[in-house]
């Protein structure tokens, strides 16, 4: 117990310092909606719209933005807090999926977990601060699957360890609703490990699905009604949706294995006949789901058990249904979080069989050797990656170096040199914007703004009545196009 402490409190602590760089990062994209701008957090009546006003805050998640709520009243608008906070549920998050996999008796639990915790694809979600979202729910899913195991694994106190687990859950979804996927994987994954159904785990479970499901369809209808997915982002057929899927997963797949380089926007893809080509990648998962069935007989359940965890936990961020930041990109890092857990558990298993191994063989040095490596390496890349979230200025400078043809990283980029007052460069990345994108209104909107400091009228109409037409519904910028329309000569 004391060396699990010590290894525990070392892991935090290294991975505090491989975070070091973005600690003392600025607010970025969303921050400002989730917490430097958002009134909601300054006042008590604040808090009751979190929770039980919809809309009021940019998502309904009210945990997370209590959370953000208590931050604001500790240290107000310094960063440094958020990230303090982001970096330590993080190493929470390891540390719990170290004792979940512990309880299941799977081994190399201790090398899965610094894998998470090290792998530069969680910068994302750690270094951003609106990415609390993630971290939260995550430590909130893990308690509630820890407890569950624990339930069906003791005989006695079951009773308070299910409703601790339910709870938890329930501050899961609460935090971020992708964690709806838990009951899924918990059934599935135990009717593959157990060879079948069990009656006794379903009925325990139903409690779990109907809230999962319940506050998943609402995050839905807030996600189409209220932020436009459906408006924002095309319809696509059921076969476009299903290569779209494959594609992402493989995606990920490779960002775990090869996390270079990582985007804060990735390209968005096309998906559009001929689909010649995206048809190997269903094909592709296909196959690969066979091999780790069939080889099950050699290897044993637990890789396909893996797999199958990483799919459903992707599932909501794969596609099948429009959500707001496909109209920019299908794919990003803070999408995977909470499915990684299924590769890195089968990457620490692996890599547990084969010390295993080479410690049979006497070339147990030369193996702790090569897991040292591997973890310095990550080490190092996660280190130089959360550089990039120094300030927006750099965040997006970096971005563009991979995705120049992106509306939205140029947009982000104009604002981001307008703040540090370079003018003639924030235009032009404005006016690029415009160009790849003339559907985005926020564009119209600062190009408006930039007119009217220019003392160029007739531009400044043009954009605003395009960023009105476009959705801009602010009361402050219908006030504003009006008074600058009756100033208007006639």
């Amino acid at each position: 117990m004391c060396r699990s402490a010590l290894l525990a409190g070392l892991l935090v602590s290294l991975t505090f310092i491989i975070y070091g760089p973005c600690l003392h990062g600025s607010f970025l994209w969303d921050d400002d909606a989730h917490v430097s701008h958002n009134t909601t957090l300054t006042t008590l009546t604040g808090l009751h719209d979190i929770w039980f006003k919809p809309g009021a805050v940019q998502q309904y998640y009210p945990v997370t933005y209590t959370a953000f709520w208590i931050q604001y009243h500790l240290w107000g608008l310094h960063p440094l807090g958020y990230h303090i906070v982001n970096v330590l549920l993080h190493g929470c998050d390891a540390i719990l999926f170290w004792m979940l996999l512990e309880s299941l008796g799977i081994s190399g639990a201790w090398i899965a977990a610094w894998l998470f915790a090290w792998h530069p694809v969680m910068v994302e979600s750690v270094a951003w601060i609106s990415e609390l979202k993630n971290t939260l729910s995550t430590f909130f899913y893990l308690i509630s699957v820890l407890c569950l195991v624990k339930s069906e694994q003791s005989e006695s106190g079951e009773g308070w360890l299910y409703g601790i687990s339910f709870l938890s859950f329930l501050a899961a979804l609460l935090s971020k609703s992708v964690t709806a996927t838990l009951p899924v994987s918990f059934l599935v994954i135990g009717m593959w490990m157990n060879g079948g159904f069990s009656k006794n785990r379903i009925l325990k479970l139903l409690p779990f699905l109907g809230t999962g499901c319940g506050i998943g369809v609402f995050t839905l209808h807030m996600e189409h009604e209220m932020f436009g997915a459906l408006r924002h982002v095309r319809d696509f057929s059921f076969l476009e949706r299903v290569l779209l899927a494959s594609r992402n997963i493989w995606f990920y797949i490779g960002k775990l294995i090869d996390p270079s380089p990582l985007v804060f926007i990735y390209p968005r893809w096309s998906i559009a006949p001929p689909y010649l080509a995206l048809y190997l990648y269903p094909i592709a998962i296909l196959a690969l789901a066979g091999l780790l069935m069939y080889g099950g007989r050699w290897w044993g359940k637990f890789p396909f058990a893996c797999f199958l965890f990483f799919v459903i936990t992707l599932g909501p961020a794969l596609g099948f249904t429009n959500f707001y930041p496909m109209r920019f990109s299908f794919v990003a890092d803070h999408f995977q979080y909470l499915a990684s857990f299924g590769l890195f558990a089968l990457a620490g298993w692996s890599l547990s069989a084969l010390l295993d191994l080479l410690q049979n063989r006497q070339l147990s040095i030369p193996g702790v050797f090569i897991l040292l490596l591997i973890g310095a390496n990550l080490a190092l890349a996660t280190n130089r990656q959360a550089c990039t979230y120094s300030d927006s200025l750099s965040l997006w400078q970096h971005t563009l170096n991979f995705n120049p043809d992106s509306a939205i990283v140029h947009h982000n980029l104009g604002i981001a040199l307008l703040d540090h007052q370079e003018w003639n460069s924030a235009v032009a990345h404005l006016r690029t914007a415009e160009a790849l994108d003339p559907t985005f209104p926020q564009t119209h909107l600062a190009l408006a703004y930039l007119a009217l400091h220019a003392n160029r009228r007739e531009d400044a109409l043009h954009h605003y009545k395009e960023a009105i037409r476009l959705g801009i519904s602010d009361p402050v910028v219908l006030r504003d196009y009006a008074a600058l329309h009756e100033k208007k000569p006639r």
